[in-house]
């Protein structure tokens, strides 16, 4: 990009985030004199008001063409480049009169006009006005501010800003005439701002969203395509009315439509990016038809429900966020929030359908399935059978599908290499045998070459009944989804599990033990991944017994067994366990000269965890480095594993004191994640988090205090408000204020986290106690002694109840309550206090 260009975008993206009162005095010094640079600004700004700046800026141009397409707007409107700047002049004012109606002050500008709040005179009352800016008036967007009017005023319904009027009128005797046209005025939020104000739940924001469909269905009975639903243009009063606004790109449907007709020129996108359709990023108008607003509507539903977009495209060039938007799948709801797991989830993945034949075919068949959802009836969204269902379901079900289909590919490839490979050695030897021997020498071997061929055939048969019995399973497994064995029930990822599970339990592999041993690990670590850890380890027991049975305990799949029984063990809690298993696959994978290898890098990291829970910091930073050098040597550049393990790391050597180190481990694995996880990943924010932590350790109070609240507003917009992480993080976050003496900020925070954890936690838990004592303490501070005393002793009290009255976290609150009767004035009892708590520590020193 040349450095004009460059200069043209820096100076744009500064003016965006400058308030509009700040930015023309900007635009003044960072221009200078530069009157074409100043222009070339304020057309970008101007595309941006009106939501096309997507289509403008948000790519990699090549030189020249952001000009280019800065002239073809302005060709597009009757101006050229040099008179853009003009557009935003002459703005109504306040009491100014444009025919029957007073202006009172402005809403908003667009790419086309001004919204004026305005009075009418008859009938009285307040009024949206659009008025077409001074400087657009030309013969086609006279035509084109002419057709929005049109397509409003023929739409009727409750959810759709109704037009009142269109036409031309002067704000004075001699002043140009402005074309206007006055509509409803909605006093709502955008879509999802009113969700979050009113805290909506899942089947409320459903509901929400089935109204939308109803108004947007209006307007495709009507012939009308919006094309640009995203949530600025979707608005819902405080009694929950939604009104669905800005039909200036849309398009009508009727062949002998008589309305003046605006054409798109190939390859020109209309809308906004995130909430376009595949179709519709392609830049073909052809191609664009009512379904293509139902997946606007999917991305509304999407964004509704969790908070994030389908696809992360703010940050993207024009051609990677379309590659993203028509290739790739975006991510599962239940992934992002479990609750929305079955029926919610299958009805935004058919919305969201890149083939549009396979969406819903109208918006009303969407609010149809969204309403049978919420009155608990059939939904008329499912999976297809046959073969359809199998590639779905390992599109869907990644974790169950790939491990069975791993069974039945390793299988029928022992098969297949036993064949070829056997019968190939000992035709080599049979011939090398005959050409040195005499003719008996090479009978003798080709008998011999016969036997081990018959043996090699036999084990190859074995391993292709093996293939066959792993593919009869995998179907079997799969056909319960099977919407005519299902009965139209959604089957979930868990209950195919079970049934298999229960299916192994019947005797269906008995005679193949092996296969069954493999089988049940891979069905283990669905239910790991799930979060099932009973179910997980009752099925790698049966595993490993089953590998015992059958004489392959020390085989490689037995092995790795034993690995994911250690891993699953830890989430249990038994370390000591888990320990002794991940020790023994490691041990095992060195001895067979696996021991850098992958797999023996996830062993290295969890038997590093393990070692630095139990506070042997040096033996554990051992483990962890040569976790991450394997990572590093064998894995992609910024793999996400390579992440985790700098992160422990990290956090080992901030346990060793060497605060450089775990900086540096800590920013390396955040750039990772920034660069190959989704936009809002949990694993970011906890890499936020934990910088965040470290630099509040080393007293850089500004720095962790950004990293804080980052880590905040991800872990708040992917993870809900109630998770425990979001509660870690505001407490850190409170702390650090108080450290600094921001008492006043602090308190609400500390107050918001003993909230959360009272709602959460069991009332004598360790956590909640300490929330009641943090609370206490900066109340103390800000002067509200006998609260702050009160809720202090609280928890004092529950802490002493659960760890005992000699325990250091005990007497270190004593110390802490005696600082808190000081500021409160009461001398005799702080005395008391620091007494009582220096009695305890002199028990204790002599107890031990």
């Amino acid at each position: 990009m040349p450095d004009r260009l460059r200069r043209i975008e820096e100076i744009f993206n500064a003016a965006l985030d400058l308030p509009p009162h700040d930015r023309d005095r900007y635009l003044t010094e960072a221009c200078g004199a530069d009157a074409a640079l100043r222009a070339e600004v304020d057309a970008l700004l101007a595309h941006d008001a009106s939501g096309a700046h997507a289509a403008v800026l948000d790519r990699t141009l090549d030189p020249g063409e952001v000009l280019q397409r800065i002239e073809s707007a302005a060709e597009s409107v009757d101006l050229s480049v040099s008179g853009l700047r003009s557009i935003r002049s002459e703005p109504l004012s306040a009491s100014q009169q444009l025919g029957a109606y007073r202006i009172l002050d402005v809403i908003g500008e667009g790419g086309m006009g001004v919204v004026y709040r305005a009075e009418q005179e008859n009938p009285r009352r307040v009024v949206a006005l659009k008025v077409l800016k001074s400087g657009l008036a030309s013969r086609r967007m006279m035509r084109r501010f002419e057709y929005e009017a049109q397509i409003l005023g023929r739409l009727h319904h409750p959810g759709i800003a109704q037009v009142f009027e269109a036409g031309v009128a002067k704000d004075s005797a001699d002043g140009p005439a402005r074309p206007f046209f006055a509509m409803e005025l909605v006093p709502g939020r955008p879509l999802h701002a009113y969700a979050a104000a009113h805290r909506l739940g899942i089947r409320a924001r459903l509901a929400l969203l089935a109204s939308v469909c109803d108004a947007v269905e209006h307007a495709h009975q009507k012939g009308v395509i919006h094309r640009d639903l995203k949530p600025a243009n979707i608005l819902v009063d405080d009694q929950g009315q939604v009104k669905v606004l800005d039909f200036g790109v849309a398009r009508v449907l009727d062949a002998d439509e008589k309305l003046t007709r605006i054409e798109t020129n190939a390859g020109q996108l209309i809308g906004t990016l995130p909430y376009m359709s595949p179709e519709q990023v392609a830049g073909d108008p052809d191609e664009l038809d009512t379904r293509s607003d139902v997946y606007a509507l999917g991305v509304n539903l999407y964004e509704l429900l969790t908070g994030q977009l389908p696809y992360p495209v703010e940050r993207k060039s024009i051609p990677e966020a379309v590659r993203l938007i028509q290739q790739h799948s975006p991510t599962r709801l239940s992934t992002i929030n479990r609750k929305l797991r079955g029926e919610a989830e299958i009805i935004v993945a058919k919305a969201l359908d890149k083939d549009k034949s396979r969406r819903y075919q109208s918006a009303a068949e969407l609010a149809a399935d969204i309403r049978r959802f919420l009155a608990g009836e059939p939904i008329e969204a499912r999976r297809d059978s046959g073969w359809y269902l199998i590639r779905k379901t390992v599109a869907r079900h990644r974790a169950t599908v790939a491990v069975a289909l791993s069974i039945l590919m390793l299988t029928t490839a022992s098969a297949i290499s036993l064949a070829f490979l056997y019968r190939g050695q000992l035709r080599e030897r049979a011939l090398a045998e005959a050409a040195r021997d005499d003719a008996n020498a090479a009978r003798r071997a080709e008998e011999e070459a016969r036997l081990v061929a018959e043996q090699q055939a036999a084990e190859a048969e074995a391993a292709a009944r093996r293939a066959e019995g792993a593919y009869t399973f995998l179907r079997d497994m799969l056909s319960s989804s099977d919407p005519r064995v299902s009965l139209n029930r959604d089957i979930t990822v868990r209950e195919v599990m079970d049934e298999t599970a229960a299916g192994l339990d019947r005797g269906t592999l008995s005679t193949d033990p092996e296969l069954e041993a493999g089988i049940r690990t891979a069905i283990a670590g669905v239910y790991h991944s799930l979060g099932s850890f009973a179910q997980a380890e009752q099925q790698l027991r049966r595993a490993l017994t089953l590998y015992r049975e059958s004489g392959a305990q020390d085989g490689e799949d037995a092995v790795d067994a034993r690995s994911e029984l250690g891993e699953v063990l830890i989430q249990l809690g038994r370390s000591d366990e888990a320990g002794t298993l991940l020790q023994s696959a490691l041990d095992a994978r060195r001895a067979s000269g696996r021991g850098g290898d992958a797999r023996a890098a996830r062993l290295l990291n969890d038997l590093g965890v393990l070692t630095d829970n139990a506070g042997e910091y040096p033996d554990a930073m051992r483990l962890l480095e040569e976790s991450l050098e394997v990572r590093r040597r064998v894995l992609p550049p910024n793999a996400s594993e390579t992440a985790v393990s700098l992160q422990n790391v990290g956090l080992c050597a901030k346990h060793l004191k060497d605060y450089a180190k775990a900086e540096r481990c800590y920013r390396e694995a955040l750039r990772i994640r920034r660069e190959v996880l989704p936009a809002d990943h949990p694993e970011t924010a906890s890499s936020l988090h934990n910088l965040g932590a470290l630099l509040h350790e080393l007293g850089r109070f500004d720095e962790a205090e950004e990293f804080y609240a980052q880590a905040l507003r991800m872990r708040r917009r992917v993870l809900g408000d109630d998770h425990v992480d979001v509660s870690l993080t505001l407490n850190n976050m409170a702390g650090l204020l108080f450290e600094r003496c921001e008492f006043a900020r602090s308190e609400p925070l500390f107050r918001e986290v003993l909230e959360r954890r009272r709602r959460a936690l069991p009332p004598e838990h360790p956590l909640v106690a300490a929330s009641t004592c943090n609370l206490g303490s900066v109340l103390a501070r800000l002067g509200r002694f006998d609260e702050g005393e009160r809720l202090f002793c609280e928890g004092l009290a529950l802490r002493q109840a659960k760890l005992g009255r000699d325990h250091p976290t005990v007497t270190d609150g004593l110390q802490a309550l005696s600082n808190i009767l000081v500021l409160k004035g009461d001398a005799d009892a702080a005395v008391d206090a620091a007494l009582d708590a220096l009695d305890r520590v002199r028990g204790r020193a002599g107890q031990g």
